[in-house]
């Protein structure tokens, strides 16, 4: 990495990022899920551990890796790290196929942080410079959002049939 200043420092983002998600995929599975509480938490914690820990190796050791390499990383590994507690400790008690969660989950993360990291580099071509500045300024504004609701149908595509067997079996 570059240091401290490119590429550390994320953590912040980082932990925004597990809350944000974590927190708009408790209000779709808190009528669905007892163990609710634990999803956001599992959430915030992956994150946290994943982007504090690029930070605290940022901030030591030089590995001359740009931010558009270690940040799509690190959003991999705070997936990875989410993703296996809400297997672990929530949707394995669901369903068999619970081992699933942790590949769709860092499959759509990793797609959505890409995403959004593409927008910069598109938009920073000579090509879009030379866009009409109303299609240039909806672009800037469009582009990144894609990212989130990529995240939720891919994600999505999984817990859906998780929380349709669950309600099935309850009845």
């Amino acid at each position: 990495m570059h240091g401290k200043e490119e590429s550390g420092g994320q953590a912040s983002i980082g932990i925004a990022m597990g809350i944000g998600v974590g927190l708009m995929q408790w209000v779709v599975l808190r009528d669905y899920l007892s163990s609710i509480q634990k999803w956001l938490w599992f959430s915030i914690l992956g994150f946290t551990v994943s982007y504090e820990s690029l930070d605290i190796i940022a901030s030591h050791v030089n590995f001359n890796l740009k931010p558009e390499v270690v940040l799509p990383f690190a959003t991999s590994m705070g997936a990875l790290i989410s993703s296996w507690f809400q297997y672990k400790f929530i949707l394995r008690h669901l369903t068999p196929k619970a081992y699933k969660w942790i590949v769709y989950s860092t499959i759509a993360w990793l797609l959505a942080h890409l995403l959004a990291m593409s927008t910069l580099s598109f938009l920073s071509m000579p090509v879009a410079l030379k866009l009409p500045k109303i299609v240039f300024f909806i672009l800037m504004i469009i582009y990144p959002v894609v990212g989130g609701p990529l995240l939720g149908y891919i994600t999505g595509r999984f817990i859906v049939p998780v929380i349709n067997k669950q309600n099935t079996n309850e009845q």
